[in-house]
């Protein structure tokens, strides 16, 4: 959508290229016509520039009745939301033990690869800090999890003291 001011610039900017080319009769014309096309512009665009967007439909209920819809609407976000968050939490919460079970079978096939001789005591210390580094970035892991599981217990509690839960 055209703005007025950008509508306004232009037909200014049309005027004073067409103006050379008529004569003077042409030219009053050509400016009540760019005045009447500014002040079309210029009702199109009443009560919608920015901040101003059209009223949402309220199909007939009262403001205090909309206001009450948009709330309740707000809560069931809000708990679908919670529940969704939880759910991922469970969910990595369970990729965690699966990465801590496959780094402890890993250290005991490197432990009896060593113990056998397939594998020497250099190779075997890489092996053993490759899976230390895989133990910290689980345990990092596990840090987010935590924190993530404590900021959603802390907004659930917020929730529940303000009566909105």
């Amino acid at each position: 959508m055209m703005t007025m001011k950008k509508g306004l610039i232009l037909l200014i900017a049309l005027f004073f290229v067409h103006e050379s080319a008529m004569g003077q009769d042409d030219v009053r014309q050509a400016a009540r016509q760019a005045r009447q096309q500014a002040d079309s512009v210029a009702q199109e665009g009443r009560g919608r520039g920015p901040g101003q967007q059209a009223r949402p439909d309220r199909e007939g209920v009262t403001g205090r009745e909309f206001g009450q819809q948009r709330a309740a609407e707000a809560r069931a976000r809000g708990i679908e939301m919670r529940a969704k968050a939880m759910q991922r939490i469970s969910e990595q919460q369970e990729r965690i033990q699966a990465n801590e079970a496959r780094i402890a079978e890993a250290r005991e096939r490197v432990d009896r690869r060593e113990e056998a001789g397939e594998i020497t005591a250099d190779e075997a210390g890489d092996m053993r800090e490759r899976l230390s580094r895989a133990e910290e970035k689980v345990e990092e892991m596990r840090r987010v999890v935590e924190r993530q599981k404590r900021e959603v217990e802390e907004l659930e509690r917020a929730l529940e003291e303000t009566g909105q839960y």
